[in-house]
């Protein structure tokens, strides 16, 4: 298996950044292609849960389009949801959106300074590393973009060596707080280059769920059970909206920049139904609806880890170039050597949340081979005990971080 890796790093600056028109741009489109790509592998899924990072997964896809031309780098572009495959401006557009989303909020970070204690509490670190063959001589304009617009650190290493997917995997570990232990088995010392994105989150929620609010209640699951779940309870003034469709509620984490939407399906909705009537702009317009209003909501407690082959589902969407030894083009990638072709993305993915806040981590690998006073209102209520969406955005950038559907909180892992 081959894989690229982003993992996020902490940013401490304590000033606001305003973003970039770049950088919202590339919010824009790695959204749309979070949305096309969750759709895809929910309809080939037999997971219940599925949750994914399109940030993650289009950061080692665009390091790679640095390496690629012709029809490979447009069908890479294409997938993207690039409105250009000029690479001097994708690389620019991400290395804008990333110093946005980890720059934290002004003001929390100096509340927290007049508080005495200097950690603003939300930890979002996204990291990137290029690990190649010692044996291949690559292209020094593909490892410095690599290394200057997505700050990967690019190692040469001996792919003969056990201890090189030792030290791939600490490294992915460590970038995520031990959430993802492993992102590679072995190595082939024919293989040329893995490329490694991990993207780590944790934040508390700005109010917090009261613990003895919580109580086992049904959840009716996707396969038709109803095991009982731990299922949180709040009863304040939240963010929601209800169309013909879904009922949503936002849950601000306490940075104030970020934040979980939670749509539940109307009955006799389904999860799918509600999936494939989002793109970009209904995002756009569902993150812009929330009004305060005084509700009741129940949110089940869940943690789950999901792993999948995307192969297929990139395929599907209309990379297929970049995965055949025979067509695909990575002639910008390497200086002198074998023809290389993508043989393995691997997403690997780690969610928990609870009455404290979320946690939540991805790891994407690409392997290489050669070859006012409020007005009098009606209360809303909100129990979701049945199959559901959710998203974590950073709302600075209006971009989605993760993205995924529950339909047991009980299963814990999934492999497709």
């Amino acid at each position: 298996m081959r894989r690229i890796q982003l993992i996020s790093i902490l940013i401490a600056s304590a000033f606001m950044f305003n973003p970039s028109s770049f950088a919202k741009d590339s919010a824009d489109s790695n959204n749309a292609f979070g949305f096309k790509m969750l759709s895809a592998l929910k309809k080939d899924s037999r997971a219940a849960n599925l949750f994914i990072s399109p940030l993650s997964i289009s950061q080692v896809m665009k390091m790679a389009m640095n390496g690629a031309a012709g029809k490979t780098l447009q069908q890479m572009g294409s997938v993207l949801q690039l409105d250009s495959n000029d690479l001097s401006t994708v690389n620019k557009q991400d290395q804008q959106l990333l110093a946005a989303i980890t720059t934290p909020n002004a003001s929390f970070v100096q509340m927290y300074k007049e508080n005495g204690s200097g950690d603003p509490t939300l930890k979002l670190k996204i990291a990137n590393s290029l690990w190649g063959n010692k044996n291949i001589q690559f292209a020094p304009e593909f490892t410095k973009a690599c290394n200057t617009s997505y700050g990967a650190e690019v190692r040469s290493v001996d792919f003969g060596k056990p201890q090189t997917v030792t030290d791939i995997n600490n490294w992915t570990s460590k970038q995520t707080a031990g959430k993802i232990p492993t992102i590679i088995q072995k190595l082939r010392e024919t293989d040329l280059l893995v490329l490694i994105n991990a993207t780590y989150f944790k934040a508390p929620w700005e109010d917090k769920f009261q613990k003895e609010e919580t109580k086992p209640l049904p959840f009716h699951a996707i396969d038709g059970t109803s095991p009982k779940v731990p299922m949180m309870h709040r009863k304040a003034r939240l963010g929601y909206q209800i169309n013909d469709n879904f009922q949503a509620v936002r849950l601000p984490y306490a940075d104030r920049d970020n934040a979980m939407y939670v749509l539940l399906p109307k009955e006799g909705k389904t999860v799918d139904s509600v999936l494939s009537g989002l793109n970009d702009a209904s995002y756009k317009a569902l993150s812009q609806k929330f009004d305060q209003k005084l509700g009741d909501l129940y949110l089940p407690k869940f943690k789950f880890d999901y792993s999948k082959k995307l192969n297929d589902g990139l395929t599907k969407l209309g990379m297929i170039d970049a995965f055949s030894a025979k067509d695909a083009d990575f002639s910008k990638m390497i200086k002198s050597g074998p023809r290389p072709f993508v043989s393995s993305v691997i997403h690997k993915s780690y969610v928990d949340v609870n009455e404290e806040g979320t946690e939540a981590a991805a790891v994407t690998a690409m392997m290489m081979a050669g070859s006012g006073m409020p007005r009098p209102e009606q209360p809303f209520s909100m129990k979701v005990d049945r199959p559901f969406l959710f998203i974590i955005a950073n709302e600075t950038t209006n971009s989605v971080l993760f993205m995924g559907t529950v339909g047991d909180p009980t299963k814990a892992s999934f492999e497709d």
